[in-house]
C-alpha cells in the first residue's frame, strides 16, 4: 500500500453493530448476552460473566472505569448460584439493583457494557498492535489522529504519541485533546466521550 499524507483512527465500535439486536450491546431491552463484534470470536459476554470469579470480574469491569466494579462483582457471583445470567436485560437489572436508578445522562449499566464489549472483543490488545504501526504508514509530514472514547483508551494513545514524540517519529499538534462542540452533542450525543488527539510525522 502507498504511504497515506493523513489517518484517522476511530476506536468506537460501529453502530450498525451495537444497534443490531442479536449481538446483544443494549441494556434497555432483551437480548442475548453476546457482544461479539465478529462472530469469529469465540468468549462471548455472558462466558465470562458466568466463568470468571469475584476477583477476575472486577478487574474486568474496572476497564470500564466502572466505580461499583467490586461490589458488581460481588452480586454477579451471587446471583449466579440461581442459574446462569444470559441476557442484557438480566445484567442491566442487576446494575440497577447494585447502583440505583438512573441519574443524570448516562445509563448505570454503560460501563460495565463498555468494559464486557471492550474484553470480549480483545480492544485495548488490538489498539496496542495498531498504535506503534501508524507512523510508518504516514509520509513525512503526514498527520494521523486518533479518537478515543474513555481514559482507558485514551491512556493508550497519549502514551502512544508521548513516545513517537520523545522518538522524533511524531510532533503533537494539540497538546489536550479535542473534544466535541455543544453543536456536535446536539447532533449526537454518543459523541460526549470522545476526545481526538492528532501529532504530525516528522520528516
Amino acid at each position: 500500500l502507498p504511504l497515506a499524507d493523513g489517518i484517522m483512527v476511530d476506536l468506537g465500535p460501529s453502530q450498525f453493530q451495537v444497534l443490531s439486536p442479536e449481538r446483544g450491546f443494549s441494556f434497555l431491552s432483551e437480548e442475548p448476552l453476546d457482544m461479539r463484534l465478529t462472530k469469529d470470536l469465540g468468549v462471548t459476554a455472558a462466558d465470562l460473566i458466568n466463568a470468571l470469579n469475584e476477583g477476575e470480574l472486577a478487574s474486568l469491569l474496572q476497564l470500564g472505569d466502572e466505580p461499583f466494579a467490586r461490589p458488581l462483582a460481588r452480586a454477579i457471583v451471587k446471583v449466579r448460584q440461581s442459574g446462569r445470567i444470559t441476557s442484557t436485560k438480566q445484567l442491566s437489572d442487576l446494575i440497577l439493583r447494585v447502583k440505583g436508578s438512573r441519574q443524570g445522562k448516562v445509563h448505570p449499566a454503560t460501563k460495565t457494557f463498555m468494559a464486557l464489549r471492550m474484553a470480549v472483543n480483545l480492544e485495548r490488545e488490538v489498539i496496542q498492535e495498531l498504535l506503534p504501526q501508524l507512523p510508518s504508514l504516514l509520509n513525512p509530514e503526514g498527520i494521523v489522529g486518533v479518537i478515543s472514547f474513555h481514559s482507558g483508551e485514551d491512556k493508550l494513545v497519549k502514551d502512544f504519541m508521548k513516545d513517537s514524540v520523545e522518538n522524533n517519529l511524531l510532533s503533537a499538534i494539540n497538546k489536550k485533546p479535542l473534544t466535541p462542540s455543544q453543536e456536535e452533542l446536539k447532533i449526537s450525543t454518543r459523541t460526549r466521550s470522545a476526545k481526538l488527539r492528532l501529532a504530525r510525522k516528522i520528516i
